[in-house]
């Protein structure tokens, strides 16, 4: 899950990284605020990260989800990007469960 999730989270941030000019010079918005929605997305994005496979990290990653989401209200390719991720995410959270389950029944297996 660790692999899985920290992947899916790191290029979201690259995403969101890369649309911060988009927002300044397309959308309008002024440089301040568009830095300060990239430093609440790092956050979110290494809180997450630090606290993978738990719950919590599993939380961060979704509020991650959401920003991409929401962040389609000043950006709108940000709506398909953060679509295509959530669905990355799922999965990313769904597989590495799954992984991280038989991993711990094979360590039991070997006991």
């Amino acid at each position: 899950m660790r692999a899985l999730g920290s992947s899916v989270l790191v290029f979201e941030w690259i995403i969101f990284v890369l649309a911060v000019p988009v927002a300044i010079n397309v959308a309008g918005v002024t440089t301040g605020a568009a830095l300060t929605g990239l430093l609440a997305v790092t956050a979110l994005v290494l809180a997450g990260i630090m606290n993978l496979p738990g719950r919590v990290g599993i939380t961060f990653g979704w509020l991650v989800q959401l920003a991409a989401l929401l962040s389609a209200f000043v950006v709108f390719p940000m709506l398909i990007l953060g679509a295509m991720f959530t669905g990355l995410w799922w999965l990313a959270v769904r597989l590495g469960t799954q992984a991280d389950a038989r991993q711990a029944e094979m360590v039991d297996l070997r006991g």
